[in-house]
């Protein structure tokens, strides 16, 4: 009878072998950051921008193994993405004096100061909502998007072959 024995003669191939996994793994977490990073630079850019708080608050977190969170880190982002219908309670009015100064809006009227504009700017937000202004949802449906990510894994995937090499 015949036998054919295959053995590997480099003495580091089976310890190649055994990180295999783990090295896949580090190149593609290295590509899926950098898609995070990337999406979250086109976000930044498309942030409606009255301050540039929210545009700032857009970063990039870790959520598991090959996972990544990208998106605003202030409370006010849903109400910017999704809008707010007529109703509820008023903006805070420290909020909405930040903003006139920041816009350095004046009152028509000389007896009113900034925190009664401000009243009145909270109260028309209240009776009339506040239009969605989506800076987020678009990446969550655009081809472009999805295509290069599938682009960035496959790099993640050719950069551990050749490491293999």
């Amino acid at each position: 009878m015949m036998n054919i024995s295959i053995t590997f003669d480099d003495k580091g191939i089976p310890g190649k072998l055994k990180a295999m996994p783990q090295r896949l793994a580090w190149h593609l977490d290295l590509k899926l950051k950098r898609f995070a990073q990337e999406i979250a630079r086109e976000m930044k850019a498309k942030a409606p921008k009255a301050f540039t708080t929210l545009a700032n608050s857009i970063g990039v977190d870790p959520d598991g193994p090959l996972a990544y969170k990208v998106g605003p880190h202030v409370a006010y982002a849903w109400y910017v993405e999704k809008g707010r219908k007529p109703g509820g309670k008023m903006p805070p009015i420290n909020v909405l004096i930040d903003w006139i100064k920041v816009k350095h809006l004046q009152p028509f009227d000389a007896t009113m100061d900034e925190r009664d504009l401000a009243f009145l700017i909270g109260r028309m937000m209240q009776r009339r909502g506040i239009k969605a202004q989506p800076f987020v949802t678009p990446f969550t449906t655009d081809v472009m998007v999805r295509q290069r990510g599938d682009e960035l894994v496959q790099q993640g995937v050719d950069d551990w072959m050749a490491e293999l090499n």
